[in-house]
């Protein structure tokens, strides 16, 4: 069975993919959902549990359903950093800038050649211009 094409055709965009696995002599459908919060995927994995034990109980090809999430993009490209305003970014440069290598910081402004991020001096919170020209690598930045 194409499970992928039936929790599609029943779930929509909330299914990014499904495929069949075995692990330690187990059956697994693995289904992995396009949302990154845990309560979403939670709720998806009752449903998708509920429509599987419905309409395809004798017809299983699986010991156990797994769904799971798709995860958080980390990596961007320039032309994306617009969807990361008041997030906190890293940005690694091609030319030092000011004597930093990268700033770790909020992305306040994204403008046509430049971007506009605050970060943490030594404890004084400052804004920095950063020339797009000047990016090398744009990452998500996760506090732990």
């Amino acid at each position: 069975m194409n499970w992928k094409e039936i929790l599609q055709k029943e779930f929509g965009n909330d299914v990014f993919d499904a495929k069949i696995e075995k692990e330690d002599g187990i059956t697994f459908l693995f289904v992995t959902s396009n949302y990154s919060d845990m309560n979403q995927v939670e709720e998806l994995a009752k449903k998708i549990s509920d429509f599987l034990n419905l309409n395809y109980e004798n017809k299983m090809n699986f010991d156990s359903l797994s769904v799971q999430s798709k995860g958080v993009k980390l990596v961007y490209e320039i032309d994306e950093l617009g969807e990361l305003i008041n997030e906190f970014i890293e940005v690694n440069l091609i030319k030092n800038l000011n004597k930093q290598e990268k700033f770790i910081g909020k992305l306040l402004e994204v403008n046509e050649d430049s971007i506009l991020v605050e970060w943490n001096a030594k404890g004084q919170f400052r804004k920095q211009v950063i020339e797009k020209t000047n990016i090398k690598k744009v990452e998500k930045h996760i506090k732990f």
